[in-house]
């Protein structure tokens, strides 16, 4: 087991276990997936606890990182939610979507209105319900908050921007300029770490598309992965693949 990883090599890692934490279908999965996030842990220290929490694991949607590590490694605390409550990591803030494009060292793109509500009444039925708001729970359509999370801090490429929805989450960060996308998306498919993903084209880049199941009676999210410059874009959520495509395809 290598001291240290470089960024690709933890990237490419991350990626994996974003992937099969959401889509996890069997137990042999969960046992590939901690092997996985043990590797960064030791390879990155404290830039592990981030990808914890990043990794849309059950659990890692709450904003506690130590549920999301339990998350990851097959303690199951029920479905994938989008995290918007709960303490951010030492790193992010809560800001608007203004203060984020202001702020931020990465171009922060976001799905157009039309998008969103032609995906909200396709909502898969079992999905998580809404957490409610001190002011009554926004619609599914509406932006529920928006985590800046400066990685930069930590030894990462730059930012990260985390756009939370009651059940879409999009996630957008800057990655290493050796970091090859299309090859990893290819590789996802190609290893079946989900058997019902397929590769796909969103504004002119190769896509990762995975499709929600409902695999061992516990519902996971849909997912859109694909590279915009050197920015990769996660989009994640309990809509068909179509809709997830939709909104992706829709992000300016």
């Amino acid at each position: 087991m290598p001291d240290k990883l470089s960024y690709e090599q933890a990237a490419e890692l991350y990626t994996r276990v974003s992937r099969e934490a959401a889509a996890r279908n069997s137990r042999a999965r969960r046992y590939r997936i901690a092997t996985a996030v043990v590797i960064l842990m030791v390879g990155l220290g404290c830039l592990s606890a981030y990808f914890a929490v990043s990794s849309g694991g059950p659990g890692a949607s709450h904003g506690d990182k130590q549920d999301a590590r339990q998350g990851i490694f097959g303690i199951d605390r029920g479905p994938w939610k989008p995290r918007v409550s709960g303490p951010p990591a030492d790193t992010e803030k809560a800001v608007s979507l203004a203060e984020a494009r202001a702020q931020a060292d990465i171009p922060v793109i976001a799905p157009s209105e039309d998008a969103v509500s032609s995906a909200v009444p396709d909502l898969i039925a079992g999905a998580p319900a809404t957490e409610p708001a001190a002011t009554g729970t926004p619609p599914d359509d509406a932006v529920r908050v928006i985590w800046l999370d400066n990685q930069k801090l930590i030894g990462a490429p730059g930012d990260v921007v985390h756009i939370e929805y009651n059940h879409l989450e999009i996630t957008e960060a800057k990655m290493d300029s050796s970091w090859d996308g299309p090859r990893d998306y290819r590789g996802m498919v190609d290893q079946q770490a989900d058997p019902n993903a397929y590769l796909g084209t969103v504004q002119g880049s190769t896509a990762y598309v995975a499709p929600p199941n409902n695999e061992q009676g516990m519902l996971h999210p849909g997912d859109v992965t694909f590279m915009k410059g050197r920015v990769q874009i996660i989009v994640l959520g309990y809509y068909p693949a179509e809709d997830l495509v939709a909104i992706a395809r829709s992000l300016s």
